[in-house]
């Protein structure tokens, strides 16, 4: 499931 922070809050190693 694609995380980012324009779906979910999500710790900055897990975002783009």
């Amino acid at each position: 499931e694609p995380r980012g922070p324009t779906i979910k809050p999500c710790p900055p190693c897990k975002c783009p």
